[in-house]
């Protein structure tokens, strides 16, 4: 509960007007005018975000609880996306120093009761229906049912989506200081695996943009996700509150492509201009997470300093099961036909000219992390003018892999304490200055080719800026400068295709 322009950080929210106004259905054309973030395409299965140059796409927050799940996330259900730039492990434990993302959701409104319904036309024969309705039950207790339906064509030959989300939610007031809250989520998404065309020379019309160079047989990737989410808050008073939270989340995302082989030794259309071999691949990608977190904030002063305290502990638990398998064409040098080289003609496709080739194992293995977490953070008003932030978080966290085509089971244990400090300070009363350094961890999922599980990436951020606010809010702006540095960083061992060093 404090202003976002005491906060030594740099924050955007995306509001539940802008999201209106601007007909935003996505998540990537949310983020899309965020400063500091930038969007990789994707597949349309899983949002893929920069913040600052770093991946986060495993730094996403649901209600402020982890969501390490990768899918896509339609906006049907969502009230505002927070974007807190910079580290965030003296809150929240392991991730990237670029930033988080936090998504609330729509929540039952307690004696409410109303209900909108919408439904969109667009092109390549799209068509897209939601509703959202609250119902007061009785005088403390409401439901609120949110859903969408989405299906088309789209700009690429042959690859059509279907999606669909439902979230259920229902309010609960124990007395007038008291709500719990459950929601309910189940989501699905069906389209072909699609990585787009191919540039020769720097010629981006080597062919038409809706040309798609998979094969229509593979059929479509499926993603689907069910997640449980329960929240529990009181207000004790004025200034004191307690909240109680926990996920349960389980992700699926599986089917089979034919992608273009990017090794030169196997590709012909370097020397033809025109036969371009794949690979073909299939995946079983399988989430589970269970998340609990606890925080008690308050205020309260010693002496002439006001204090904002935060305090709390989580617990979180990862399983993630990755059966990736291919089969590659072989070396041009070799004269395959091309059958062996699973040839498409980039100028002239003919989907189907060949029997689609078995995918064998590449990747199989079960990743576990286990993380417990404790914090504090403090923020001390000095003055009418100036305030520090001083905080700290001790996690305890273990990594576990199964390799299930060699056989070895690897295991890991460490911890990590994550110091935070920063220092506000008002000039005037539209322009604040702001400083702050932080220190943070990811763990590094997987083993190198011997079994061994790496050692945690880690990371240190300085950062500096100034926040400006006018018009009663209308019209805010920060401008930020920051430093990130990271050690244990992974790469491609390309001694062992498919392992990292």
């Amino acid at each position: 509960p404090t202003p976002v322009i005491d906060v030594p950080q740099s924050i955007t929210v995306v509001t539940s007007d802008q999201i209106e106004d601007q007909n935003i259905r996505q998540l990537n054309d949310a983020l899309r005018f965020v400063a500091g973030v930038t969007l990789e395409t994707g597949e349309g299965h899983r949002d893929e975000v920069f913040i600052r140059g770093q991946e986060s796409t495993a730094d996403f927050y649901l209600n402020g609880l982890r969501d390490d799940a990768q899918y896509y996330r339609s906006l049907y259900n969502i009230e505002r996306i927070e974007v807190l730039k910079g580290p965030a492990a003296a809150l929240f434990g392991r991730g990237e120093p670029g930033g988080t993302v936090n998504l609330v959701t729509k929540q039952a409104r307690i004696g409410d009761i109303f209900g909108t319904f919408g439904v969109q036309f667009g092109s390549f024969d799209r068509l897209r229906s939601e509703a959202d309705i609250n119902l007061a039950v009785t005088e403390g207790l409401s439901a609120r049912l949110i859903g969408y339906i989405e299906g088309g064509d789209t700009f690429r030959d042959t690859v059509e989506e279907y999606r669909w989300g439902f979230l259920p939610s229902i309010g609960i007031a124990i007395g007038p200081d008291t709500r719990l809250t459950y929601d309910l989520e189940k989501t699905r998404v069906e389209t072909p695996f699609d990585r787009g065309i191919v540039v020769l020379g720097g010629d981006f019309d080597t062919v038409p943009r809706d040309r798609y160079l998979g094969e229509p047989g593979d059929g479509d990737h499926v993603a689907r996700a069910e997640g449980h989410s329960l929240r529990f808050q009181h207000d004790f008073n004025a200034d004191w509150s307690m909240l109680l939270g926990g996920n349960l989340r389980d992700t699926l995302l599986t089917g089979t492509s034919s992608d273009p082989e990017l090794a030169v030794s196997r590709q012909p259309i370097f020397r033809d201009g025109r036969s371009l071999s794949r690979q073909r691949r299939s995946r079983v990608y399988d989430s589970q997470q269970f998340v609990l977190r606890a925080e008690i904030s308050g205020a309260f002063q010693t002496g002439g300093l006001r204090h904002r305290v935060l305090i709390g502990a989580d617990h979180d638990e990862f399983d993630n099961l990755q059966d990736f398998r291919r089969v590659r064409p072989p070396s041009v040098n070799s004269n395959p036909s091309e059958q062996a080289a699973y040839v498409i003609d980039v100028l002239d496709p003919v989907y189907g000219r060949f029997p689609l080739p078995t995918p064998l194992p590449q990747n199989n293995r079960l990743d576990e992390q286990k993380s417990t977490g404790f914090f504090i953070q403090d923020q001390i008003e000095l003055t009418d003018r100036l305030q520090i932030r001083i905080g700290a978080r001790y996690d305890d966290f273990s990594l576990r892999t199964e390799n299930y085509l060699t056989g070895i089971d690897s295991e890991r244990k460490d911890d990590r304490i994550s110091p935070q400090f920063g220092v506000v300070y008002e000039i005037a009363a539209p322009v604040t200055l702001y400083a702050a350094y932080s220190e943070g961890f990811r763990a590094n999922i997987g083993t190198d080719v011997t079994g061994r599980i790496f050692d945690p990436e880690i990371s240190k951020s300085i950062e500096a800026g100034a926040k400006l606010t006018l018009l009663n809010g209308a019209l805010t702006g920060t401008f930020a400068v920051y430093q990130l540095e990271k050690d244990n960083v992974l790469a491609s061992d390309i001694n062992n295709p498919g392992f990292s060093v």
